[in-house]
Order: structure tokens, then sequence, then C-alpha cells
């Protein structure tokens, strides 16, 4: 049947070459015109297993939540005056049409009015405490009451507290600042009011732990998943960030998030993939022009190609609708293997008319005896593929459909439109032919099969301290070793994770109700590896919540009404106070510095400062024993502080629970779903979790969360899956094809033993793999593991159509060595330049995808020729002499 079937397009192939060429240009236009509407979704969403809930989940949080996926703007000033470059870049960025809000700084208004309401019971005790006496002298002296009861030689204490500790400490240094300035300047109200809200509400900006890096949060217009937006909205507000810099030189600016590190992911595939293809194309040209010693026959070879990925892109087009981040370079690794299929035919070509054989006999000679070889060859690799259509994994379904879809594709381009060309030519011998066999091939055959036994032994020692080797290898699982090398993006979002001790990659859930979202977060922030939790009902108590503190305000709003008058300062008795701070504050700082609390030991240090370079706080009391200061300056601005203290904290006072109509916009947009039926969650983890996300740290946070919250989402999420997922299902992958090509050997040869020698090379080349990727440390990732299963499926081809042109050939094994030898030394290095060219991507998973397939597929070609020729003896079917 096959025979006939070649035989049968042989014929036609020289009958009528120009209707087969007409037609399959045909086939091509209209293919061509459906891969126009091909899309480009190039996220770690659609990777996620199907039907697995953070996939979905997260897509229903982006349509939901806009705040989800919003982007991050370190802010840096030389000056020192942070506040004044965050104003400046929020004001400009929101006159941008891709930008619907920016925050950069707390709702001080909302915190001041509700605040009470919004404090735990124990906490609201302290604060109360503080605010019983509006006099400057009286303030501290409660503040160092309320220091003294909670914190000395309580560690713990400050352990629970600091976030807010640190918030209010920033407040304090702000004020102390502000005292400073106000023994020698005159205030000004509005000064002396920006400073007392500070002491009451604390820093209203998210600032590094070391204070000299400070946080804002970018809203666009359009949300992560919008490919159509990512590339002019990101680049708009990276130009005006950059428009700023250049207007005020001591500013600099960092952006990242989402949204920015998917158009520099979208930016990279693209760029990467288009190079990788264009070169993998010119070095395969390169190679077919040096072996055949002639240009035209290797251009005509190309032509089925090209053909080929254009019938696959249309019907992936027609079938899937899009490209994911990675089988957007499937075209790339076409090429290394579809080009294998024209160099049979042309190797089978030439070796005929080297032989003298007319054009018509040269095409049958081409199409029934190497045209099996390339059927069989095709089958088992598009097989390997296929197989991979079973994953639970939507992108291993979609590259396995792409690349058998695109295999069999080739094959049918190259079956068709090669020939005729070839036919087509000239049809005098031309003198350029060279003979189609490479002997030194068949030397190394005959070598192999003398040297049997040392032959076998060495390479079984290979193989072992391969494996050994291959045991050590390490699977990356951090973003930072997958994504391109270089990332302006992602070198931000290490220096959040570095400066402000969390990572800016949050994990997200959703609740229902405001009970349940308090419950969830008070569980969750309690946990060691969460750094903060961030929820509506930090603004919005649960109703039950509200009703408790209620109670407990009676007091509070009785004692904001009756509160001692105004005292003038006694300066002793001040002196003594700020003495007493600053003791506390050292000793605050001391057990943070036990404790490993950076972030309150950097506060405190600034404030009391060090041996030998004093704090505002020493500096202000040195002033004032020394009487460097204006009697009647002091006092304004001690009489200033009153009146404004009086009025900030007369308005804490609270009558009535908080309600979602209470609350501003800008939190509403941050917390509350589109139709208010739901309510968004965020956590960060402590530090960065992309270094620590294999570690226990890494997995008993996701662990964690998905317990407490099953459809937490969020891309550490999506990694955690698809790493747990991709290890299973690779195992079980390479399985499935390798049993799928041993059956399919079998149905081919009708021999086991042949099947079983045929695969034998492959193992062998797979194992030395895997050693020599942990030996030049270039190791694993989720996508450079999946060369193995590919390896599988492009290496088998090279014992394939050795043991297929003995079986049919009456030749000693040297000779066959040396004719069908040059052929898959060729479709060797076509490949290994197709996937070499992929070692040129800056994305650091394709680069490696790209080392470790180079390596399979040399390997695959070393060990066909050694082993194949070691194992198969006179038992055999296949004739040998031993003299050769």
């Amino acid at each position: 049947m096959r025979d006939k079937l070649f035989n049968y397009l042989a014929n036609t192939i020289i009958k009528k070459p120009k209707t087969i060429l007409i037609i399959t240009a045909l086939v091509t236009i209209v293919l061509l015109l459906f891969s126009f509407n091909l899309n480009l979704e190039l996220s770690w969403v659609g990777l996620a297993p199907k039907g697995d809930p953070s996939q979905t989940e997260f897509r229903k949080i982006v349509d939901n939540y806009p705040s989800a996926s919003k982007m991050y703007v370190t802010v840096e000033d030389k000056g020192g005056d942070l506040e004044s470059a965050a104003k400046i870049a929020a004001e400009n960025l929101e006159k941008l049409q891709y930008v619907k809000r920016v925050d950069y700084r707390v709702n001080m208004d909302y915190l001041l009015d509700n605040g009470l309401l919004l404090y735990e019971s124990d906490n609201l005790n302290n604060i109360t405490d503080i605010l019983k006496n509006p006099n400057l002298t009286g303030f501290i002296t409660n503040l160092n009451d309320l220091y003294e009861k909670e914190y000395k030689g309580n560690s713990s204490g400050i352990e629970d507290d600091k976030q807010e500790m640190v918030r209010t400490l920033r407040g304090l240094d702000y004020f102390l600042q502000l005292a400073d300035r106000s023994l020698t300047q005159n205030i000004k109200f509005e000064e002396m009011d920006k400073g007392v809200k500070r002491l009451l509400v604390g820093d209203p900006y998210l600032s590094s732990i070391k204070g000299e890096t400070l946080l804002m949060t970018v809203q666009p217009t359009f949300g992560a998943l919008d490919y159509n937006k990512l590339k002019p909205g990101v680049g708009a507000i990276a130009e005006e960030l950059k428009k700023i810099e250049k207007e005020h030189p001591g500013f600099k600016y960092g952006l990242t998030g989402m949204h920015v590190i998917a158009r520099d992911e979208m930016e990279s595939t693209t760029r990467d993939s288009t190079l990788a293809m264009i070169i993998g194309l010119i070095l395969v040209l390169i190679i077919l022009i040096a072996a055949f010693k002639m240009w035209l026959s290797p251009l005509l070879a190309a032509v089925p190609l090209i053909v080929g990925i254009i019938w696959d892109m249309g019907l992936t087009s027609i079938f899937i609708g899009r490209l994911n981040i990675f089988t957007v370079f499937t075209a790339a690794m076409l090429i290394g293997l579809g080009i294998d299929f024209s160099v049979h035919i042309l190797s089978g070509f030439t070796e005929a008319r080297s032989k003298d054989y007319s054009l018509e006999d040269s095409v049958h000679f081409t199409l029934e005896k190497v045209g099996p070889g390339i059927l069989t060859g095709a089958l088992t690799t598009a097989a390997a593929f296929f197989t991979l259509t079973i994953s639970s994994l939507g992108f291993l379904v979609e590259l396995g459909l792409i690349m058998g879809m695109g295999i069999l594709s080739i094959m049918l381009a190259v079956f068709l439109i090669l020939p005729a060309l070839l036919f087509l030519r000239d049809g005098s011998k031309s003198s350029t032919v060279k003979k189609g066999n490479y002997p030194v091939i068949g030397k190394m055959a005959a070598w192999s099969r003398k040297w049997r036994y040392p032959v076998l032994a060495i390479v079984l020692l290979i193989l072992i301290f391969s494996a050994w080797q291959g045991t050590m290898v390490d699977f990356y699982l951090s973003i930072k070793k997958i994504e391109p090398e270089g990332l302006e993006s992602i070198k931000v979002m290490d220096d959040i994770a570095d400066k402000f001790n969390m990572s800016n990659d949050a994990v997200l859930y959703t609740t229902d109700n405001l009970k349940k979202t308090y419950q969830l977060a008070e569980e969750i922030k309690d946990q060691p590896q969460v750094e903060r939790v961030s929820a509506i009902t930090e603004y919005l108590p649960p109703s039950d919540i509200q009703q408790q503190r209620l109670k407990n305000l009676t007091a509070v709003n009785q004692m904001l009404k009756r509160r001692p008058g105004y005292q003038k300062p006694d300066i002793n008795n001040l002196i003594t106070q700020l003495k007493r701070l600053e003791n506390n504050l050292i000793e605050i700082g001391q057990l943070s510095y036990m404790s490993g609390i950076d972030e309150v030991v950097n506060v405190t240090d600034k404030i009391t400062g060090l041996p030998g370079n004093p704090g505002i706080l020493s500096n202000f009391i040195s002033k004032l024993e020394a009487e460097k200061y204006q009697q009647q300056k002091l006092n304004d601005f001690v009489s200033s502080f009153y009146d404004s203290f009086s009025e900030n904290s007369g308005k804490m006072e609270i009558k009535s629970e908080l309600t979602v109509n209470d609350l501003p916009a800008d939190i509403k947009s941050q917390f509350i779903s589109a139709d208010g039926s739901s309510y968004l969650n965020s956590v960060y983890a402590k530090g960065n979790l992309w270094d620590r996300i294999k570690e226990p740290f890494g997995s008993r946070f996701i662990h964690m969360l998905r317990e407490k919250v099953p459809r937490v989402t969020g891309t550490p999420i999506f990694m955690r899956v698809l790493y747990d997922q991709v290890s299973k299902e690779v195992t079980e992958a390479v399985f499935l094809i390798a049993v799928t090509l041993l059956l399919l050997l079998f149905f081919h040869f009708r021999s086991f033993k042949e099947a079983f020698i045929a695969f034998l090379p492959l193992i062998s080349a797979l194992t030395v793999t895997m050693g020599l990727i942990k030996i030049l440390n270039v190791n694993l990732d989720i996508f450079s593991v999946l060369a193995f299963p590919l390896i599988i499926g492009i290496g088998i081809d090279d014992g394939v159509h050795v043991i297929h042109r003995l079986n049919i050939s009456d030749q000693d094994m040297q000779t066959v060595f040396s004719s069908v030898g040059r052929a898959i030394l060729l479709t060797t290095l076509t490949t290994m330049a197709s996937f070499g060219s992929l070692m040129i991507a800056q994305y650091q998973a394709i680069y490696r995808l790209g080392v470790t397939l180079f390596i399979g597929v040399a390997f695959c070609f070393i060990m066909t020729l050694i082993i194949i020729p070691a194992l198969l003896t006179n038992k055999n079917k296949i004739n040998e002499s031993e003299e050769n």
C-alpha cells in the first residue's frame, strides 16, 4: 500500500508538476490569510492547567477589579524631597489618557475622621491615652507613658505593631524636624497642621525601610491582558517619567508591575522569535549550500519548509486562534525539524543523479526509497507531539497540536513541492552533482562495530556519570530566572523587594462579605511568611466589630470634649520629657535590632542618632538646653500645636457606624468589585518571594494560602502550579511518547529488537544531555524541561532512517552508513542550527530550551553512529560483511 502510494505520487509529479505547484500555491494563499487572524497572548495566565481555579479566578479579578493589575513606581530624589518628586509624577501621569488614577499617599482625612473606629480594641486604649492632653509637653508625657507600658523590654510587642510603629515614628520624625525649625523660624499653621496630622495618623507614604525610596501605584485604563494597549500605554507612562527626570535632574523613577513585565515579555518574545527564525533559516541554508556544493537546490529545499510553516500557522488560527508565550517560538523550532525532510529528499535525489539515473527515475528513487523513512519519521515525531494533547496544561496541548500539525504540514509540502521543483529544474545532468556519500561516517560505523565491546563499555560509563550528574540538576522556578535577562522592570521589582522587605507580586483572593474578609485577613497577617495584608476591612470593619468598638468609644468621645486648656511651656519639664522620649526610642531601637526588625531600627536611629552623628531629637534637646532659641517663637509653636492638635483630634470623635457609602472613591475602587458584590484582598510575602519560591518558605506560604483560600491566585501561584504540574506531566509525557514511538517502530520494522535498537541511542542521548546541562550550569525550568519530550520526538528519526535503509539494502553496514549517514548528519546539523538559534534569545527560559535541544539532538546522532553498529550482529536479518 505504502509503496503504491509513493509510486503514484512520483508518477503524478512527473506528469503534472506545474499543476501540483499551482494547487499548493492556492492552498498556501488561503491559509496565509487565515494566519493573519492569529492572536498573541503572551501571559503566564494562559499557561495554568485547564480547570485550575487560580486561572479562572485571576481572569475574574482582572475583569471586575481594575486596581488588581496596577503598576508600581519607585521614587527617589538626590535632594531628599521625595514628597515633591512623588507629587509631580502623580500630577503628570494623571493627565495621560492611559492612566485612571495614581496613589502615592493614604487618605489622611478619612483616617483622621474615622481612625478611632479602625483601631483594634487593645490599640484603641493606647491611642486614647495620647489624645488626653493637647498641650505639647502633655502629649509627649503621654507618649512616653505609652511606650514604657507597651514596649519596655518587650520586643514581641514591637514585632506585632511594627508596621503601625514605623508609620507613627516617621510621623514623629517629621514633627520633630518641624519643631527644630520653629526655634529660629516662624512656622505657618498649614505646616503645623500637616505635622500634627502625621503625629495622629502616621506617615502617609509607603516608604522603604531606610526611607530613601517612596512607592507609588498607577492604575491604568487598560488591563494587563489587553495586549493591543500594553505597548503604547506602558510606553507613554515610561516616557512621561523620563521626561520628568530630565526636567528635575535629581529625581529618579523606576517602573514595574504586571503591565510593564507583560509589555517587556511581549517585546522580547516577538523580537527573539523573529530573530531566531531568521538566523535559523540562514544557518540551515548555509549548511545545505556547503553540503551539496550548489546554491539553487538548498534554496528550493527551503520553499516547502516555508510553505509548511504557513499552512501550520493557518491551521493554528483556525483550530486554536492564538500563540502563547511558548508556542510563539514554534516556527523557529519547525525550521530545524522540517528541513530534515527536504534534506533527505535532496540527498536521495542527488545520490540518484550521481548514479546517472534519469530525472524520472531519480524522482521514483527519491520517493520510493527515501519517502517511507521520511513518512515514518514524520509520523513518529508528529505522534510524539500529539501525545502532549492529553495534558491538563493548556500550553502543552497547544504546543502538541501546533508542532504536530506543523510536522505533517511540512512533510506534505515537501512530498508535493520539492520533487516537482527538482524535476522542473534543468533536465540535463549537471556537472555540479556530487557523489551522495560521506565515507568517513561509514568508516566510523565500521570502527564502532569492530570495537563494539570497549565502545559499549565506555558508553555505559559515560551514561552512569551523566545520570549521576543529572540527579543534581537544579529546577528554576523563580520568574527572575525565566524572564528575559536584563529587564529593567525585573530590576525594579527586585529593588522593591530589597528596600521594602516585601514582594510586590501580591497574591490575590476575593471575599463576598466583610465578616469573612476580616477573619481571613486577621488569620493570614499573623502567619510568619506574610509581610502585610491589604483588605477593605482596614477602612471598613464588619458591623459587629464596629458596634463593639463604638461601645468602647463612648468614654473616648466624652474625654475629647473635656480636655485641659492651653498651658504655656515649662522649658525644664519639656526638656525632661524629650530626654525621656529619647531614652525610650533608644530602647525600642535596641530591642528592634536584637529582634532583626530593621524597619524600626532605621527610623529610631534617624531620630535619636548614632555615636558621632546626633539625630534630630538630640539636636532639638541640645538647642533647648543651650537656650539657642527665641522664646516667643517657641511659645508660638506650642500654642499653634495646641490649636491644631485640638482641632484635628476633635475630628476623631465617632458617633455612628461606617458604611460603604462613607468610603472615598479611591478606597472603593481599590477594594470593591464593579458590581459591588465582592471585595479584593492582597497578600504580600516577606522579602523577595521569587528568591525563595522553591524553598520551604515559599512552599509554606503558598500552601498556607491555598489551604485557607482554595481559589487564591496571582503570578506566584501560577508558577507553583506550573512547576508541580509540569514536573508531573513531563514525566508522563516522556513515558507516553516513548511507548507510542516503540509501538510505531514495531509496526514499521515488524521486530521488537530493531525497534528497541532504534530507540536505545535516544535514551542514551537524553541521559548524556541531563548530565551536560548540569556540568555546563544550564539547569532546567518549566520551559526547558519540555526539551526532553521534544528530543524524543526529534531524535528517533536518525535510528529509523539507518535501520530502514539497512533493511531494504543488500549493501554492508559501512556502505549504508556512508550513504544514509550524510542525510542524518545534515539533518542533525540543520536541526542543531535551528535550535541553536534559540540561544540568542534574551528570554532565559528559551535560551535554556535552545541549549538543551542543541545538546540532545547532537548526541542523538552521535549515539546512533556508535550504538546501532555495535548492537547489530550477524544474527540479524541485515546482511553485513565482517571484513567491512
